[in-house]
């Protein structure tokens, strides 16, 4: 694990997408009460350190209306991503099937006080998705976690400016999305954030 300093307004995040064969690098570290880290696998459960900030997860709906048309209006131009230029992409919609899976996984890493992308349970965002979904295939899910942030707004913002996260939010194969949060006040972080997106 590769660890560096970076600025107080990155967390803890992390993504997977699926597919992926092997372990190829994590990276990450603390400042302050923040702890952020990448990671292009399902390798380990990355840094965490204490978090000072107070405060409960948004509404359930706040969450929904704002993730949603913030992403939108993200996808609808290009993006930069790292040293990627990526174009723009369609319009998500907002999948029940996909929120149950992110506040499944939410809750656990509230309850468990952790933050990874494969569940207490062993199981990733493809197991996690399938069997909410009526849908014979999925081509494509992949998810974000982080732990840390008290709004929807604040957090989005910075997975834009995190090269993996931003091509995830930008993946054009995706066409619907799931974001939720739960709070736990005796864990490291309080707020457990989770979002999970899909095409077929």
């Amino acid at each position: 694990m590769i660890i560096y300093d970076v600025p107080l307004k990155y967390l803890l995040a992390t993504l997977a997408l699926v597919g992926c064969s092997s372990c190829v690098i994590e990276g990450g570290g603390c400042s302050g009460p923040f702890c952020f880290s990448v990671g292009t696998d399902l390798c380990d459960n990355g840094q965490r350190c204490r978090d000072t900030q107070i405060g409960r997860c948004p509404d359930a709906d706040d969450i929904q209306n704002e993730a949603q048309s913030w992403i939108n209006r993200v996808r609808s131009s290009s993006q930069q991503c790292g040293i990627n230029v990526l174009p723009a992409a369609g319009s998500l919609q907002w999948s029940g099937n996909n929120f149950i899976a992110a506040d499944k996984h939410s809750l656990d890493m509230a309850g468990n006080n952790f933050v990874a992308q494969i569940g207490s349970d062993g199981l990733g965002v493809s197991e996690r998705l399938s069997p909410q979904s009526d849908l014979v295939q999925t081509t494509f899910s992949g998810q974000a976690v982080a732990g840390g942030f008290s709004t929807t707004r604040t957090l989005l913002e910075a997975w834009l400016e995190q090269p993996v996260e931003c091509a995830l939010l930008m993946q054009p194969l995706a066409t619907d999305i799931g974001m939720a949060c739960r709070y736990d006040g005796d864990s490291d972080f309080g707020q457990y954030w989770t979002i999970v997106l899909s095409g077929n």
